[in-house]
């Protein structure tokens, strides 16, 4: 189930503000489901319903959990057992009442309207279909709440089909068929081996010969450890203490020593190493390779040649590499061995080595270097000392754009390097990270009402909504590495465009749509003609990680961006990753940016 909206109703708020006045207790009683028709999903509208629209299904809660100090956890079923006409579940509901008012009548507590439903089918006379309801739900004091649970647990018998209940009575278990026809109670009577006729009761031991285990003296010696020449035996093969050290391998070595391997022994193959090889087999493998980088050494390592200096090797074939220098030579005529000044007109310089050193100037420790590469590599669970240095010098060591660090299961990706440095009306001149998470971090709307007035600063979103992701970010980071910097942001709306704005302080913000998109889509700009709205902003090119990964726009949840579109609406992009705008009450993901700094 998509959820269009969800709310406590105000019979469910008086219940809550009853409990923390101390004088109620709330008792949640079932789950309800239903498939009733909404043309206005509000907050506003939401909160006046005191039942469902078409109440379907009614179910008690399978499990009540602590959530916080002030909230719970219900979970319960819904299920097609009894149904003979399948639904769409568009609306679910949670009730409640009053548990020390003996008169107090049950209340739609909280209600969940869905945008798009669930289809629970028809039972099918065989397996029942079932959707899973979770509710966290704002209880003031959640030590002080019950909860209906269901009293039963079905199980079928999957040779049969047929259904039971488990019942517990008495300390024995039964089983309870529709017609309430209970099993024989069972209960463990005693134990006993496979080879023993009667059933035993109390501390019972049994031991081999109770099970029908056969086995000589010698063989039951060993097991137990008491056959000391066995013991010997085992001790002369295996250490006993678990250290392998003084253990040895007879195998067939291929390797040979330093001095009888020349640049022309060549290279020995070296078979794949496989699950369930002996022991003999790996050494072997590894004998080979240890023999290959002997003659690597030779090969590479032993042509390299101080300035002039006479190389003690075998003659000089075509084709053989030598470095001298920082330049990388291949030999194209044959020579003997001797001083380099006497063998250099044998050699050709290498243009892949050349190329490389040509790739090495053209690599920069700044951030339009870093602005331009893709990587995507993870660079740990919090950014150490040397990264946040890196950051403050504005090398940028070993970070890309795409890179990220994973903090309470968030990834935090870098989306830009210096984006806002040398902007604002005081400039930005500290070195710093743009990062996005890849999730939303909360869901909110950006007011209570339909309305852009105030724009982006005048917005609930901008004075208390974002503060959950702001939270989360500071406690990722720490408050010490969120960047502050100057933002020009819209205060005020005329006819649904912005008509004036002014310079903030910044340090988690949304999004506009240049920075998603590289352009705006939604935003009344120039098209109105004689009146030019207040479009001024800093941000105004695509961040760098959506210009590379365009992909990583959407991730199938819908988010918000700051951009005023009308009266009534501010852009967002779709769960499909389509840009799109929408009501301002309505609820959406806070997918905010930020930047850190040392």
């Amino acid at each position: 189930m998509e959820i269009a909206n969800q709310c406590l109703t105000s019979q469910g708020l008086a219940l809550l503000n009853a409990a923390q006045a101390g004088t109620a207790t709330i008792e949640f009683t079932k789950l309800t489901a239903g498939n009733g028709t909404y043309s206005d999903t509000t907050t506003e509208t939401l909160q006046e319903m005191t039942a469902m629209k078409s109440q379907k299904q009614s179910f008690n809660f399978n499990v009540c959990s602590l959530y916080s100090d002030t909230m719970v956890m219900l979970k319960g079923t819904v299920s097609n057992e009894e149904l003979t006409t399948g639904y769409n579940v568009t609306e679910v509901g949670a009730w409640a009442k009053d548990s020390s008012d003996n008169s107090a009548e049950e209340i739609l507590y909280a209600i969940v309207v869905a945008s798009t439903p669930d289809v629970l089918p028809a039972y099918n006379g065989q397996v029942p279909s079932t959707i899973n309801e979770t509710f966290y739900l704002e209880v003031g004091n959640a030590t002080n709440v019950t909860v209906e649970i269901a009293p039963t647990l079905t199980v079928y018998d999957e040779a049969t089909g047929d259904e039971y209940n488990i019942v517990v009575e008495s300390g024995k278990i039964y089983l309870e068929d529709e017609d309430g026809n209970k099993s024989d109670g069972s209960s463990v009577t005693g134990v006993k081996g496979d080879a023993e006729s009667t059933y035993r009761q109390g501390n019972v031991n049994i031991d081999l010969a109770d099970l029908g285990v056969t086995a000589t003296a010698e063989e039951l010696n060993y097991l137990s450890g008491a056959d000391s020449n066995i013991q010997d035996q085992l001790d002369a093969k295996l250490a006993t203490d678990g250290d392998a050290k003084s253990n040895t391998v007879t195998f067939t070595s291929s390797d040979s020593s330093d001095s009888s391997v020349t640049k022309t022994t060549g290279w020995t193959t070296v078979t794949k190493l496989a699950s369930g090889s002996t022991l003999a087999t790996l050494f072997n493998s590894v004998s080979k390779a240890v023999k290959n980088t002997r003659w690597l050494y030779k090969f590479i390592i032993g042509n390299i040649m101080p300035d002039n200096s006479t190389y003690e090797e075998v003659a000089y074939n075509v084709g053989d590499v030598v470095a001298y220098g920082n330049k990388l030579y291949i030999c194209t005529t044959a020579c003997s061995a001797g001083a380099w000044t006497a063998n250099s007109s044998c050699f050709t310089e290498s243009t892949l080595l050349a190329a490389h050193n040509e790739l090495n100037k053209v690599k920069g420790n700044n951030a339009g270097f870093h602005n331009s590469i893709y990587r995507g590599k993870y660079l740990g669970s919090s950014v150490t000392t040397d990264q946040y240095t890196a950051i403050s010098n504005g090398t940028f060591d070993d970070m890309y754009i795409g890179d990220y660090w994973t903090i309470n299961e968030v990834n935090y990706r870098i989306a830009a390097f210096d984006y806002w440095i040398n902007t604002g009306d005081t400039a930005c001149t500290t070195h710093h990270v743009v990062l996005v998470p890849d999730s939303n971090l909360d869901t909110k709307a950006m007011n209570s009402t339909n309305t852009t007035s105030g724009g982006y600063v005048g917005s609930a979103m901008y004075s208390t909504n974002i503060a959950t992701a702001k939270s989360e970010v500071t406690t990722a980071f720490g408050s010490a590495h969120i960047l502050s910097h100057r933002e020009y942001l819209t205060n005020a709306i005329t006819n649904g465009y912005p008509s004036a704005g002014a310079w903030y302080d910044s340090t988690v913000d949304l999004m506009n749509e240049a920075m998603v998109y590289g352009s705006d889509f939604f935003a009344p700009h120039n098209s109105l003609g004689a009146t030019i709205p207040i479009a001024y902003t800093i941000d105004k090119s695509q961040l760098p990680l959506f210009r590379l990964r365009h992909d990583l726009i959407g991730i199938r949840a819908s988010w918000w961006l700051r951009d005023v579109v009308s009266s009534m609406h501010f852009a967002f992009v779709g769960a499909s990753g389509d840009c799109d705008h929408a009501n301002a009450s309505g609820s959406f993901g806070v997918r905010p940016v930020f930047g850190i700094c040392a």
